[in-house]
């Protein structure tokens, strides 16, 4: 009789008859063959595919502002990452040298946000004053992998080079959205037209069809018709 052996020691002996696996072998025989018919049991072993990943840009907000003991600044905004202009969700500011304080903030791609600081001193928040900034965020198709962009502002609300940037952006922005909606609304009406010019020559073969058949009717070239297609009507 055959034995297998076990991967103990030669002093253990341990051997194994190859008839006692065979209880193992049709527990895996009976698991191999039994069906999934249950939804649920299916769904399981379902390929999903995946979604593709919503990219992201770093954004580095930079404000020079000199601050006292007991004040830091924070960033607030139309996004949900700057807190939707609550302003205890704001995000927090770091001060690095010569009075400039940083703060660097991922937003998904193509995202338009509106944003302000805030300063903080004790149980106190105060807007910054004047108009809002804002950032066109460049589109997945024109992002830079791993590159952090900067938006460097003015407390007091002046125009920077790099606010100016994002306006400009933002406009450009603005500018092709209208020129693809003008777009598609020309290849609406071009598809229209074409609906329109293909129905008419569908009707007029349609007539000309019927005008046909009316004459071979009228020159006896047609058999009479049977009782199986008496009733058609053309």
């Amino acid at each position: 009789m055959a034995y297998q052996y076990n991967g103990e020691s030669e002093n253990d002996r341990g051997l194994t008859r190859t008839s006692d696996l065979s209880s193992v072998n049709d527990w895996y025989k009976s698991w191999e063959n039994q069906n999934l018919e249950k939804e649920e049991d299916l769904s399981n072993f379902a390929y999903q595919p995946l979604a593709p990943a919503q990219q992201y840009i770093t954004i580095r907000f930079q404000v020079h502002y000199q601050t006292y003991v007991g004040q830091c600044l924070k960033i607030g905004g139309s996004h949900a990452a700057v807190g939707q202009w609550d302003v205890y969700r704001a995000v927090p500011m770091t001060w690095t040298e010569g009075n400039i304080w940083v703060a660097e903030v991922d937003f998904p791609a193509g995202a338009v946000v509106f944003y302000k600081y805030l300063l903080e001193e004790g149980d106190s928040l105060k807007w910054q004053q004047g108009a809002n900034h804002v950032l066109a965020l460049p589109t997945e198709d024109h992002h830079v992998p791993n590159r952090v962009y900067e938006a460097s502002d003015m407390w007091n609300g002046q125009p920077t080079a790099s606010s100016s940037a994002w306006q400009e952006l933002l406009v450009r922005r603005i500018e092709e959205s209208d020129t693809q909606r003008k777009e598609a609304e020309q290849e609406a009406v071009q598809s229209r037209r074409m609906a329109q010019a293909a129905l008419s020559e569908l009707i007029a073969a349609r007539e000309d069809a019927a005008a046909a058949w009316s004459l071979l009717q009228e020159k006896g070239w047609l058999p009479e018709p049977s009782d199986d297609n008496r009733d058609i009507d053309w």
